[in-house]
């Protein structure tokens, strides 16, 4: 039901403040909470046609999967990430970006991090839900940068990196590159 959904701020922690919706079973227990939705319109502009469409997230706590329109448009871990959304956000058009965060244990997310977190680790660690700032943006759609693959050489003191650039299936650039 969508009169049912509570309210919380993004950035933010389901484990401070949440306006939950009075029949919410888990207003009484947040703490053992361990999924939790998000959910929101977001109106692509218009100005954006023929562009890549993406959602930015800062961190997550600790894991989720992106939705747009109900349709699985990909995953991130603790550390956040990027969601290629372009083919669900239509410019011009609303879309339903919906979130499914699950908050696991901090000894789960961090297991070969450190054996006895300190104080502020632990603080950082005790978050759920999205607790890092969120951005739609949109990038050329014709080129963008592949995996970055970095070599190091002691012997002769080098450092190379690898980056291609990839298009789009049968596209040539114009110019040429070393």
């Amino acid at each position: 039901r969508d009169d049912a959904w509570g309210l919380t701020k993004v950035p933010g922690s389901w484990l401070g403040r949440v306006y939950w919706h009075e029949q919410d079973e888990a207003r009484k227990r947040p703490n053992a909470l361990r999924f939790g939705w998000f959910r929101r319109p977001v109106e692509i502009p218009a100005a954006w046609a023929g562009r890549r469409i993406l959602v930015d997230f800062g961190r997550i706590s600790s894991d989720a999967r992106v939705y747009c329109n109900g349709i699985e448009a990909g995953a991130l871990g603790f550390m956040g990430g990027t969601v290629d959304i372009t083919q669900w956000g239509q410019p011009g058009k609303t879309l339903d970006l919906s979130v499914l965060v699950e908050a696991r244990d901090r000894w789960i997310v961090l297991p070969t991090l450190l054996n006895r977190p300190a104080k502020s680790w632990q603080a950082r660690l005790g978050t759920a839900g999205i607790v890092g700032d969120v951005f739609l943006t949109a990038k050329p759609d014709w080129v963008q940068l592949g995996d970055c693959r970095i070599v190091t050489s002691m012997a002769s003191r080098r450092l190379t990196v690898h980056v291609p650039l990839v298009t789009r299936p049968g596209m040539t650039l114009p110019g040429s590159f070393p």
